[in-house]
């Protein structure tokens, strides 16, 4: 594999490590706009449009509307992973932005609600792979050692990006009355493009600047491969006995892959990506309902405007968070620690949240609330990587499995969330949904402890 890791530094000197990292910035960037610019303004959408009766009743549409993205990588998430394996990660992404732009645009135009959820369903959601190529490319360019390093630069960009672009939606809301989303997603349209013709230049000059990998060189018999994942899962492939062809082709057999993944750690580890992103995308559901729900039902009563302050101030300290302090908190307490004590942050955050009298106390509190989830999130992302990182032939693969997982967990978040908040606006019960909402992300958080962290598990490595 010596030509394999050859190859990823040659990438890295061409484009630069710099330039590598900022692309992946953007592309991540670009990606949380699309999907969370709508949140600041679907309620209001959702009036405009005739498709709910007034704001405190618009939570089942926002949820579809929010829900659509994540369950429309269902589908496709496992397939992306097979697709960046065979044409490689700059070439994915660049038909995942040219896809992203175009689900921009024809969402900016739709004012039948099938129309806006087939097309964040379709070309945002299953025509879209960046979630499943980040993890890999983070590593590519990282590195074992430094890849929590260039995660929490990526996710804040990312994060700041998600915190920022419901502000900017909010601002750019029916600059065009005919087609008030219009104006959010021709921004998203032609960010997607830029980054689609960056990762198609780059992809050309990575290729024509990689070593010539020699495909007559003999690969172990995967038998052998087998053997090995037997040995670290416990597990036995008395079946698994085909010869790889060549190296450039090889891939793991499906008995192989199927057996990694339901071995531990890698079910615990996709059950926890799975509730963090559940979680995650109901929060950033709920909150903004909260935000412009009535006061006597219990919420804040915010306007677009209000609500795109709101936001944008809070995430100040939240893109600190992710760009400066997450790698260090890794490093300091490890993944397994710093996934813990993001889950407590978060779960009581979340739980006195709907305690806040005014608007200068929810925004800290949300701040604070975002930065638990955002250090769960770069953990676990850790701890994936660090471990799918030993199966060189099925890392695709399986993070198009995890990710399919992770999607259908996101698109339930805001699909159960949206409609909870509701009734809880409804019936005059914010602060309970909230305290169970709080509880719940505490339980799960638990599950981490049934994880080796990745520093004990290294210090065994070298033991052995």
């Amino acid at each position: 594999y010596t030509s394999v890791f050859a190859a990823r530094q040659q990438k890295n000197l061409v484009m630069g490590r710099r330039g590598s990292i900022t692309l992946l910035c953007v592309a991540h960037a670009v990606n949380m706009y699309s999907i969370s610019s709508i949140f600041s303004y679907v309620g209001f959408l959702a009036v405009d449009c005739n498709w709910a009766k007034d704001v405190d009743q618009a939570g089942a549409v926002s949820g579809f509307l929010a829900a659509s993205v994540p369950l429309g990588r269902v589908l496709t998430s496992y397939l992306w992973g097979i697709i960046s394996d065979r044409i490689g990660n700059y070439n994915a992404l660049f038909i995942s932005m040219l896809n992203m732009a175009a689900g921009n645009f024809v969402f900016g135009f739709a004012t039948n609600l099938s129309t806006a959820i087939l097309s964040r369903a379709g070309l945002l959601g299953a025509a879209n792979g960046w979630l499943t190529i980040m993890g890999p490319m983070i590593l590519e360019v990282g590195g074992e050692k430094e890849q929590a390093h260039v995660f929490g630069v990526v996710i804040g960009a990312g994060t700041a990006m998600s915190i920022f672009a419901p502000s900017v939606g909010a601002l750019l809301y029916k600059v065009v009355p005919a087609f008030p989303a219009l104006g959010p997603s021709v921004l998203g349209g032609l960010i997607s493009v830029m980054v689609a013709a960056i990762a198609f230049s780059w992809g050309t000059l990575a290729k024509d600047a990689t070593p010539a990998i020699d495909t007559t060189l003999p690969v172990p018999e995967a038998a052998t491969v087998a053997a090995r994942v037997g040995a670290e899962h416990n597990v036995d492939l008395p079946k698994v006995k085909a010869r790889c062809e060549s190296f450039k082709t090889a891939a793991m057999p499906h008995s192989a892959l199927r057996l990694v993944l339901l071995a531990h750690p890698f079910t615990l580890i996709t059950s926890l990506r799975a509730l963090n992103g559940f979680f995650l995308f109901a929060a950033m559901d709920i909150l903004p309902l909260w935000l412009i729900g009535t006061r006597p039902a219990g919420g804040l009563a915010l306007n677009e405007k209000q609500v795109a302050s709101v936001l944008a101030v809070s995430g100040i300290l939240l893109s600190l968070y992710s760009g400066f302090v997450h790698g260090r908190t890794v490093s300091w307490l490890g993944t397994q620690m710093t996934f813990l004590m993001g889950g407590v942050v978060a779960a009581i955050s979340g739980t006195v949240m709907p305690y806040a009298a005014s608007v200068y106390v929810a925004i800290p509190i949300q701040s604070i609330f975002y930065c638990g989830f955002i250090a769960q999130f770069g953990a676990i992302i850790s701890m994936t990587n660090n471990k799918v990182g030993k199966y060189q032939k099925m890392t695709g693969a399986i993070n198009g499995v995890i990710v399919t997982v992770e999607a259908i967990a996101k698109g339930f978040g805001p699909a159960l969330g949206a409609p909870v908040i509701a009734i809880a606006l409804e019936s005059r019960r914010v602060p309970l949904a909230f305290a169970l909402f709080g509880i719940c992300i505490f339980l799960t958080s638990l599950l981490v402890l049934l994880l080796t962290d990745d520093r004990k598990q290294h210090k065994q490595d070298l033991l052995l």
